[in-house]
């Protein structure tokens, strides 16, 4: 049984496992009922505090029947203290007793452990380790090493870099004075002082900003309180994913820098990640 909620723990603290039972639903074929889920984690926020107890974060999950961003499913976790933790887009993530409603027209899973939900991460690179478990104890048995090692395989025969597009995504050269809506950015970080709130990226593109160095290319990024946090373990070299960030001119310095707010979040992304190897691969010169 999984359904005891318990703080996340990382599966060298599990004792049990159990042969899996439980029936999945394809994401295209979810509808207005409880469900359980397999799929592959194509994007994620933070946790982030709620107008109640609990905090909330995003995690959003492809398979073949949902295979690109904009058609993953979007699951909103509820708790006080159990989320995924070291989440890389790739990982296989299951999901047993998802509420399933109507958010904006489309369908959007909600998981709380009051309601009994839980969740198991396997690892991107070996869908056969076992990254987290939200249960003290749980079901993992062929069944699930089935599903999990042929999602991975599917994901990997993707076009890793086409996959991780979409419309929102920008290249730090595409962005202007002028940008009035947020955006995406997968970019490397190149300096940084959390002191100050900022960080320097670069994605191998020139920036349209005349107060930047031209020889390093590089990009101020100012950070929102929420965000130090989540890069206390950043290091010079480390790949980023900036969700819903937005650009504007420093009245100060008339600088054109990326801007992190409360809706933003920032992941931070190894660089042994697939998907960042494709990026790397296809960036511009």
């Amino acid at each position: 049984d999984d359904s005891t909620p318990n703080k996340s723990v990382n599966s060298s603290t599990k004792t049990k496992k159990f042969e899996n039972n439980y029936e999945y639903t394809p994401l295209s074929a979810i509808s207005l009922s409880e469900c359980n889920v397999y799929g592959v984690v194509i994007d994620f926020t933070q946790p982030k505090p709620t107008s109640g107890p609990d905090l909330n974060m995003s995690v959003h999950l492809t398979d073949p029947s949902r295979p690109t961003k904009e058609q993953a499913l979007r699951l909103l976790l509820f708790s006080k203290d159990t989320f995924p933790q070291n989440l890389q887009p790739g990982d296989i993530f299951r999901a047993h007793r998802l509420q399933i409603n109507i958010y904006k027209s489309r369908f959007q899973g909600v998981g709380n452990p009051k309601r009994g939900f839980s969740f198991l991460v396997m690892d991107s690179s070996d869908p056969t380790r076992i990254k987290q478990s939200s249960s003290q104890d749980y079901t993992f048995g062929s069944k699930d090493l089935e599903i999990a090692s042929s999602l991975s395989s599917w994901f990997r025969s993707l076009d890793l870099e086409g996959v991780m597009n979409n419309l929102y995504r920008k290249t730090l050269s595409e962005l202007k004075v002028d940008t009035k809506e947020y955006f995406d950015v997968y970019c490397q970080i190149k300096k940084i002082s959390l002191s100050e709130s900022e960080i320097w990226v670069w994605d191998n593109t020139t920036p349209n900003n005349p107060k930047n160095d031209p020889k390093k290319n590089y990009m101020k990024v100012v950070l929102a309180p929420g965000d130090l946090k989540s890069l206390e373990s950043a290091r010079v070299g480390d790949w980023l994913h900036l969700r819903n960030v937005g650009a504007y001119v420093l009245e100060t310095t008339h600088e054109l820098v990326i801007g992190s707010f409360s809706h933003s979040s920032i992941n931070l992304l190894p660089s042994s990640n697939e998907i960042i190897q494709s990026l790397v691969k296809k960036l511009p010169n």
